[in-house]
């Protein structure tokens, strides 16, 4: 991957950042539902989690040099519905003065983690003062953050990967990262309306405590030991899923940032006549 990332550094941005609040036609559910942990083993784990990076290692996404910064209130990152702050992608309390995006890479793990930097609680588990059952729109509310995979150059995502908070509905109650591959020179993810786009892979973005446990999701702690145990209640700082994470910035403004991890297998369009992302793979995101 340190080719991936030096690479990755120098090709600006061809079209990096979407944020949008809803979207039926994209809607994905966990599969098998719910994902149950099973003690590591359950079949809903499509990708295991993996240790999260140390701080020092994430990156700030660059332009031309410089860090990625989106205003917090006037550029639209919202989907353009108001007040959707929970779901605006953020540069700092001092707007514009710290990057609203970053990456890491595992190179063992073979893992690409993305991070957004949010204005507001993104997430709505174990945040109160009892965590209880998962429920509707667990634990990413309604809202979905896409980052766009530009491998060829031409300024059209050949790869997209979401983390889809739409996809938790009433029934099916667990929100999933699902993964985009197309050609189509467009930046849509509606592959049910359109064949040529195909959703490669998807995997839970949070795991439940089960079948025989207490059905809460569960907390990763930061060290890879799920517990469906969140003693903090709501002075939590952190909210580790397991393949993705929250966490209140220090920064008196009510920041957040959001984690997700992309394990490269993801990224593996063969099976659909694409091509397989691996850790020499020059892109833009």
């Amino acid at each position: 991957m340190a080719s991936l990332v030096a690479r990755a550094a120098r090709r600006p941005p061809v079209l990096a950042l979407v944020v949008v609040l809803m979207s039926a036609a994209v809607a994905v559910l966990a599969h098998p539902y719910p994902p149950y942990w099973n003690s590591g083993s359950g079949a809903a784990i499509h990708y295991a989690p993996v240790a999260w990076p140390a701080e020092a290692t994430w990156f700030g996404y660059t332009l031309d040099g410089g860090a990625i910064a989106d205003k917090r209130t006037s550029d639209g990152s919202n989907g353009g519905t108001s007040p959707q702050s929970y779901v605006n992608v953020s540069s700092g309390c001092t707007d514009e003065t710290q990057p609203s995006v970053y990456y890491a890479f595992n190179p063992g793990a073979q893992v690409l983690y993305f991070r957004w930097r949010v204005q507001a609680p993104p997430h709505n588990y174990a945040t109160g003062p009892s965590a209880g059952s998962f429920s509707a729109g667990s634990p990413w509310s309604s809202a979905l953050w896409t980052v766009f995979i530009d491998t060829n150059g031409d300024g059209f995502r050949d790869f997209a990967v979401h983390l889809d908070g739409s996809s938790g509905g009433p029934a099916t109650s667990v929100d999933r990262l699902a993964a985009f591959y197309s050609t189509t020179k467009s930046q849509s993810l509606d592959y049910i309306n359109d064949t040529r786009i195909k959703l490669i892979s998807h995997n839970p973005t949070a795991f439940v405590d089960g079948p025989s446990g207490s059905d809460r999701i569960l907390n990763f702690q930061g060290s890879l030991t799920p517990t469906p145990n969140w003693p903090n209640s709501s002075n939590e700082t952190v909210w580790d899923y397991g393949t993705t994470r929250a966490t209140l910035l220090n920064t008196g403004c009510g920041e957040y940032f959001i984690d997700y991890q992309i394990p490269l297998t993801m990224l593996d369009a063969t099976a659909v006549g694409g091509p397989l992302v691996t850790a020499n793979t020059p892109m833009s995101l």
